[in-house]
């Protein structure tokens, strides 16, 4: 991993961070905002363009709305295979938590965005929660999320998210690692 974009988060400590390796991928800023980073990324071993949105939602209630409002109002057309993923900053219904609650009308409203934009759940490998409070008697949440369109997954079919050790954070940095061949399977 050797290129990458940066855009540090305004009133919050981290930022957004997308780091790719470039003797595999040629890539340019397409957007970056205080939402999200876009790297366009051509693929050299075939030629093939992907974009890469790298989100991190706001986590004030009042702001959520501008982010959700943002996000359905991204346009992608131009956009080949598209991963999106990051800090959403929202739940997708109460099993997100590992204790009771959530905004419903928050969860409806990221749940719609997902819908419009045909996008497909990309799971973290081993990982149910994604963010921890680190008390005594911890509050865990799944806020980190990645998604594709319906086209990454014919092109990637072995894309997964790994998930890192969280050593400076509390939030679970991960991996999209992207894969065009499923293994075939052997039997014994």
């Amino acid at each position: 991993m050797d290129n990458f974009v940066f855009s540090p988060s305004i009133g919050a400590s981290g930022g957004l961070l997308t780091i790719w390796n470039n003797s595999l991928f040629d890539g340019s800023i397409v957007q970056a905002n205080s939402y999200a980073n876009t790297v366009k990324l051509l693929y050299r071993l075939d030629n093939k363009y992907i974009h890469i949105t790298n989100v991190y939602g706001p986590s004030n209630p009042t702001q959520k709305l501008g982010f959700i409002t943002w996000l359905k109002n991204l346009v992608t057309n131009d956009f080949d295979e598209w991963a999106l993923g990051g800090d959403f900053n929202l739940i997708r219904n109460p099993e997100n938590k590992n204790k009771p609650g959530g905004d419903i009308g928050e969860m409806n409203l990221s749940n719609e965005m997902i819908l419009d934009f045909d996008l497909v759940e990309i799971p973290f490998s081993g990982r149910n929660y994604t963010w921890s409070n680190m008390q005594a008697d911890p509050l865990l949440v799944k806020l980190d999320w990645v998604f594709t369109s319906s086209s990454w997954t014919l092109s990637f079919p072995a894309t997964f998210v790994q998930p890192l050790s969280k050593p400076l954070s509390v939030h679970i940095p991960f991996v999209l690692r992207i894969g065009s061949k499923i293994p075939k399977s052997v039997q014994v």
